[in-house]
């Protein structure tokens, strides 16, 4: 997504240039897909029970593979109407993911509001590990006080480590000010102000992670099915961190919604405090 705008209440999103960029480096605008993983991939290097697999590494991440490969595909409109677009596409398995799958977001918007579903489907004839994920770069940066009610805060090992992830409980609904990267998890919504009202993120199935990842110039809340960089962690610890095995045929689906109003959508700014 290259922009997401508001009559009222302006950009959402930090709009992309129309200048040309280097597909293996984002720009910091917009929006992606995480399809079929969300976060680092350590070495580019993908190990399952059964197989080991080195996979295409990204020069701008120290050769790691980062986020998976979908937003470096072309996506096939499968519907479309001045209020709703369904995207698809079809990947087959090769350097920079060994399994292949379908993928589709769907996006509804109405005056105040943006549904968004993702789906990933795995089309290979044997298990893959998947997850799913969107990371936006919201148009906010920093001296804005930022509230979610996600009661679990991860401290991640460094990559490459057999050390576990660290489950704490989130001592605070306030995210404060400051520039920050955050990993957390069990959540519902998370609220901001901009301009003279209120963006609400809110998660409606699956995706219980959630990545707040704040510079002086942007915002990302990236909701996903897994903790950021699990594919990393021995597989034994995959599981108990949303990385999930789908089947031949096996689907996964998250919804969340993007929602801009006068106050918090559906409760007040106090619920939050």
């Amino acid at each position: 997504m290259s922009r997401l705008a508001h009559k009222v209440y302006g950009h959402i999103l930090v709009p992309m240039s129309a200048d040309p960029y280097d597909q293996q480096d984002w720009p910091k605008a917009g929006a992606f897909p995480l399809f079929p993983y969300h976060g680092r991939l350590k070495g580019a290097e993908l190990v399952t029970e059964e197989h080991s697999f080195k996979l295409r590494g990204n020069p701008y991440r120290k050769g790691d593979a980062m986020h998976g490969p979908a937003q470096r595909r072309s996506w096939t409109i499968a519907s479309q109407s001045p209020s709703v677009l369904s995207m698809g596409l079809e990947y087959e398995a090769d350097e920079e993911w060994p399994y292949s799958f379908r993928a589709v977001q769907h996006f509804s918007i109405s005056d105040h509001r943006l549904d968004v579903t993702l789906n990933l489907l795995n089309t290979s004839e044997r298990p893959s590990p998947g997850g799913i994920g969107w990371h936006p770069y919201f148009a906010i940066g920093s001296g804005v006080e930022l509230f979610c009610d996600a009661h679990g805060s991860w401290s991640l090992p460094s990559p490459g480590s057999k050390d576990e992830p660290i489950l704490t409980a989130s001592k605070s609904a306030s995210f404060g000010i400051e520039p920050q990267t955050k990993h957390l998890s069990n959540w519902s919504r998370a609220s901001f102000p901009i301009s003279t009202g209120y963006l609400s993120l809110l998660r409606t199935s699956a995706l219980e992670y959630l990545v707040l990842h704040r510079t002086e110039g942007y915002l990302c809340l990236e909701p996903a099915s897994h903790l950021s960089g699990a594919l990393s962690l021995p597989s034994h610890l995959r599981r108990a961190v949303g990385i999930t095995e789908l089947a031949p045929g096996e689907m996964m689906v998250g919804r969340f919604s993007i929602c801009v109003g006068r106050q918090p959508f559906s409760s007040n700014i106090n619920e939050f405090q």
